[in-house]
C-alpha cells in the first residue's frame, strides 16, 4: 500500500511538473506583446499575407505549375503523349483553349458600363494607372533588355524577348476583376481602376512596342551569331 502511494505520488508530481520547454513557450507571446509597435505591425502584416497567399487560387496553380514542371517525376507523369495522366493534360488544355475567349466576355462586361461606381480618389486613380502604364514598363525593359545584354538567360528568338517587354506594358489583368467579384471585395473600385487602364493604354502601349521593336533588333544576336563569335 505504501509503495502504491509513492507511485501515485510521484506520478501526480511528474503530471503537475512542467513540461520541457513549456516556460519558454508560455513567456514567447509575453514578448511578442510587449514588442515594439512596429514589430506587431509586421507580424499581423505578414500573418495576413500568408492566409491570403494560401487562399488564392492563383498563386496556389502557379506553385502547382512549378512543382510539376520542376520535378521530373510528376512532369514524366502528366506531360506527353504517353503519360499515365495525360488526360489530365488534354483537360487543362481544353479549359486554357476557352479560358481567353470567356476572359474577353468578362472584360468587355466589365467595361461597357464605364468606370463604375467605385469611390476612388484621383490620385488613386493616376498613382495606380501611372505605375501600371508607366513606370513598370521601364522597369520591366531594364529587367528584360539589361538580363540579355549581361548574359543572364538565353533567348531562342527576338520574338522571345518581344513577348517578355509587352507582358509588362499592358494593363492589369482581368483576372483581379474575377478574383474581386468572387470574394466579394471592393469590385466596383476594380472596375474603375480597369476602365481607366484600358482606355489610356491605347496611348501609352503603341510608343512603348515602336522602342521595344528598335531595342529588341539593337541588342538581340541569333544563336549561330554567337557560338560563331565564341
Amino acid at each position: 500500500r505504501q509503495v502504491s502511494c509513492g507511485s501515485t505520488a510521484a506520478a501526480a508530481a511528474s503530471a503537475s511538473a512542467p513540461l520541457p520547454g513549456a516556460a519558454a513557450i508560455q513567456v514567447l507571446p509575453a514578448q511578442l506583446a510587449a514588442a515594439p509597435g512596429w514589430a506587431q505591425r509586421a507580424l499581423r502584416s505578414a500573418r495576413q499575407l500568408l492566409r491570403d497567399l494560401a487562399t488564392n487560387p492563383n498563386v496556389l496553380t502557379s506553385l502547382l505549375a512549378l512543382l510539376v514542371g520542376c520535378v521530373p517525376a510528376l512532369r514524366d507523369l502528366l506531360i506527353g503523349d504517353d503519360a499515365p495522366l495525360a488526360l489530365v493534360q488534354s483537360a487543362v488544355v481544353i479549359l486554357g483553349a476557352c479560358c481567353i475567349p470567356t476572359i474577353m466576355i468578362g472584360l468587355g462586361a466589365t467595361l461597357a458600363h464605364g468606370p463604375g461606381g467605385g469611390a476612388l480618389p484621383l490620385r488613386t486613380q493616376l498613382s495606380t494607372g501611372v505605375c501600371r502604364l508607366v513606370v513598370l514598363p521601364l522597369l520591366g525593359m531594364g529587367i528584360v533588355i539589361g538580363g540579355y545584354a549581361v548574359g543572364a538567360y538565353a533567348a531562342p528568338d527576338a520574338i522571345f524577348i518581344l513577348v517578355m517587354l509587352i507582358q509588362n506594358t499592358v494593363p492589369t489583368a482581368i483576372m483581379v476583376h474575377t478574383m474581386s467579384a468572387v470574394h466579394s471585395n471592393m469590385e466596383a473600385e476594380i472596375s474603375t481602376l480597369l476602365f481607366w487602364q484600358y482606355l489610356v493604354c491605347v496611348v501609352t502601349i503603341p510608343p512603348y512596342l515602336a522602342f521595344y521593336l528598335w531595342a529588341v533588333g539593337e541588342v538581340y544576336t541569333p544563336a549561330a551569331q554567337t557560338l560563331a563569335s565564341l
